[in-house]
């Protein structure tokens, strides 16, 4: 909920080394899309731009080389080769289209700059058309098979990295499963203990049963408010399954949106009556919906949960009903610490907790998916959600549904 990710610690947010990536900042541009940077360059030189600047350059530079040694050494054998090792080297550190680039720049220093001192350079002549072609063949190939074996290289190890990170975000998530479903229990089972130790020890006078009845009803509820928060999480648990595997269902009908808000508010007036929450709605009895109303109320006490529990005790929380064109909407604000723009891009994230964020009210149980569930189930329905945050100026949740055309139904 306002909570942070698992994979905060490692972060994940499940993305990639933007260094073993295409460039980060013009990945969807023909320059970057058949090019990369190899993890292994040094930092200062790890810069596609730096590439294509030094794609020509270097077989220039073998080029000047090759014919030097010419002329030092007039029978010098494989004088392309500086050039080829030049064509895998910018096609190992930049990718495909480097390589194709300084390949065509080889192919031309071959032409005008090797082979004159060696001989006179003639596209009629067959024998200069066939060695020109062949090395040219060598170039791309070369320029192919080198980029896209380290481009293979560079997705195996980024693959290593997702599957160790994976590897943690799963250790994690055990360990909080388990540290969650292990509170309620130990709840439960105190108050239950408790109970037990007061039967054994109570005297038989009609005052005294009294008074151990209602401390037995007291030790019951706090058990049973327990055991509802683990059948909570482990709803939480088999939704989030379902909404990743697109299997979560809704059953829509005919239902009433004031109702399903005043259910909410009173049941959290009830679980928490030292809090103020406030309404604020149009003066009509009917909203009606096509609707999930179970769904939709899982989504309304998940906002009024986390306005609860992350904003102080002495705070009011307000919901908020708006009637639009074709649509309503229902918001939550709390006067809690507020979000970040970062934080609200990944607060609707499977796992996501927000660093830094504590339970400044109530209950802290919780595996960071009720958003997530949240935003699915509202989608479900062919609706929106988002929230509206500023760091120390609370924040509001809210979601809106398509509301039913009651026109077209009389008709």
């Amino acid at each position: 909920m306002h909570t942070s990710s698992l994979d905060e610690r490692t972060e994940e947010r499940i993305a990639m080394e933007r260094d073993t990536r295409t460039h980060p900042e013009s990945a969807d541009t023909f320059l970057h899309k058949y090019a990369f940077v190899a993890p292994f360059i040094p930092a200062p030189f790890r810069s596609l731009k730096l590439g294509y600047l030094l794609t020509p350059l270097l077989p220039f530079i073998a080029s000047i080389a090759v014919y030097m040694s010419l002329h030092a050494f007039p029978h010098m054998h494989f004088e392309e080769a500086p050039i080829l090792l030049a064509v895998i080297l910018v096609s190992v550190c930049w990718g495909l289209l480097p390589g194709l680039i300084a390949s065509m720049v080889g192919i031309l220093f071959f032409v005008y700059v090797i082979t004159p001192p060696i001989n006179q350079f003639s596209l009629t002549d067959h024998e200069d058309l066939f060695s020109l072609v062949m090395f040219g063949v060598t170039c791309l190939s070369l320029s192919l098979l080198t980029s896209q074996l380290q481009r293979a290289r560079i997705v195996a190890q980024q693959a290593r990295k997702e599957a160790e990170k994976a590897n943690l975000m799963m250790d994690d998530f055990v360990s909080i499963v388990a540290h969650e479903l292990r509170t309620p229990l130990t709840g439960a089972k105190a108050s239950i203990q408790l109970s037990m130790r007061q039967i054994q020890q109570a005297k038989v006078t009609q005052q005294d049963r009294e008074k151990m009845l209602k401390s037995l009803q007291r030790h019951m509820s706090r058990a049973i408010q327990q055991l509802d928060l683990q059948n909570r999480l482990v709803r939480d648990l088999l939704d989030a399954s379902r909404v990743r595997t697109k299997r979560l269902e809704i059953h829509p009908e005919c239902c009433n949106l004031v109702d399903i808000v005043s259910e909410n508010i009173e049941n959290q007036r009830l679980l928490n009556p030292e809090r103020v929450i406030s309404y604020s709605g149009p003066s009509v009895d009917m909203i009606p919906l096509d609707a999930d109303s179970d769904r939709v109320g899982q989504v309304l006490a998940n906002y009024l949960s986390n306005a609860l529990k992350y904003s102080d005790a002495s705070k009011p929380v307000a919901v908020d009903v708006k009637l639009e064109k074709t649509q309503v909407r229902v918001s939550v604000r709390d006067q809690g610490p507020g979000l970040t723009r970062e934080q609200q891009q990944h607060i609707w994230e499977r796992f996501y907790r927000v660093p830094g964020m504590y339970v400044r009210s109530g209950s802290g149980v919780g595996l960071g998916l009720g958003l997530y569930i949240c935003r699915s189930t509202i989608e479900l329905h062919g609706g929106h959600v988002g929230v509206q945050s500023a760091p120390g100026q609370g924040s509001t949740f809210w979601f809106t549904l398509p509301l039913i055309d009651t026109a077209s139904n009389e008709e």
